[in-house]
């Protein structure tokens, strides 16, 4: 994925005005870019192809190459995961007084945002706390910054913003870009559990996002449309498939039903007991009205492939507000008006 590029111009006039990027919530509709994908097609039937072990990047990185400070501030590195809870998280970041043979004074923070904006602080999704620290000559100090706050689930782009502070005023000193996106999970999702988990894997997440909770008036909202969290119930990796459905809320067995819609599935390989991220893409959307979205997981690989692992329902209904079927993840337009919790 390539690094977002940074506008000097556009962030000099911002940081001119002075002002803190607005926390209108950014939409959430973006590929996940660390998840391999095999589509296949839009029929409610499992497929049969080999499984596609899933590709991950656990940690954060600086986008290579790093464009050079305005200011004695740089920005040297940054760590921390890819996958967050919606009560927030922290990165720590290395920032290097490089410039100045005096002390400075470094307030640094971080913004997440749509990954194709190239003006983050515009319309930011979260933002890390301001917090400022003394950077002695030529040395590298390494700076905590949790969130200010709830975050919003879903996949966005990071970037992280350093300023040296002199005498009450905050100057721009740098900028970057951060990899992979980072993950947004719900830390108590609204999910329904007909049965417990019967096998190797399984689901604790289930979450609409993407066209499924956003789309206003030309935009062109591209997928993913639900995030799921998954995991392995016994030490040994295990392939599983997993799928999606948009269906009449209440509706057991959604893929036994002609006015279902099945997202394209996934394959991924679970390996450990540690909760894994991924995530459904619908072809096609069905018509307006209220829909229910639920998650299967079936095993892949050889010997009990397409045995039943587990399944959730989402609490949260998804009322479409327009005829979306046939939309494709390109589609621009109005497709989903709210996403309403669902009485039962």
């Amino acid at each position: 994925m390539n690094a977002p590029r940074f506008q000097p111009a556009a962030v000099r006039q911002h940081l001119r005005r002075r002002v803190v990027a607005s926390r209108a919530r950014a939409r959430i509709a973006v590929p996940l870019a660390v998840l391999a994908v095999v589509s296949v097609g839009v029929a409610l039937a499992w497929p049969t192809s080999p499984p596609v072990a899933q590709a991950a990047s656990p940690e954060l990185h600086l986008f290579d190459p790093v464009d050079p400070p305005d200011g004695p501030v740089r920005i040297a590195g940054v760590s921390g995961g890819v996958t967050w809870s919606d009560r927030g998280s922290s990165v720590a970041v290395d920032l290097t007084n490089q410039r100045s043979g005096r002390p400075v004074v470094a307030r640094v923070w971080w913004l997440l945002a749509d990954p194709r904006s190239s003006a983050p602080w515009e319309a930011p999704a979260a933002e890390g706390r301001h917090v400022e620290v003394t950077l002695a000559p030529g040395r590298t100090t390494r700076v905590e910054v949790p969130a200010t706050g709830d975050v919003p689930p879903g996949a966005w782009s990071l970037s992280l913003w350093a300023h040296s502070v002199s005498g009450g005023e905050s100057t721009h000193s740098h900028g970057v870009g951060v990899g992979p996106l980072v993950t947004v999970l719900p830390t108590d999702p609204q999910v329904r559990r007909i049965s417990e988990p019967d096998g190797r894997a399984a689901l604790t997440v289930v979450e609409p996002v993407g066209r499924l909770v956003t789309g206003e008036p030309g935009d062109a909202a591209v997928g993913p449309d639900a995030l799921l969290s998954l995991r392995a119930t016994t030490q040994q990796p295990v392939q599983v498939q997993v799928r999606c459905y948009l269906a009449e809320p209440g509706t057991a067995e959604p893929w036994k039903h002609d006015t279902a819609v099945a997202s394209t599935a996934r394959e991924v390989e679970l390996a450990g007991q540690e909760p894994q991220v991924s995530s459904c893409s619908f072809d096609r959307l069905p018509g307006a009205g209220v829909w229910e979205l639920s998650a299967f997981v079936r095993r892949g690989g050889e010997g009990a492939a397409g045995r039943h692992e587990d399944g959730l329902y989402s609490r949260r209904t998804v009322r479409l507000a327009g005829d979306c079927a046939g939309a494709l993840p390109g589609y621009s337009g109005r497709c989903a008006a709210d996403v309403a919790a669902a009485a039962r």
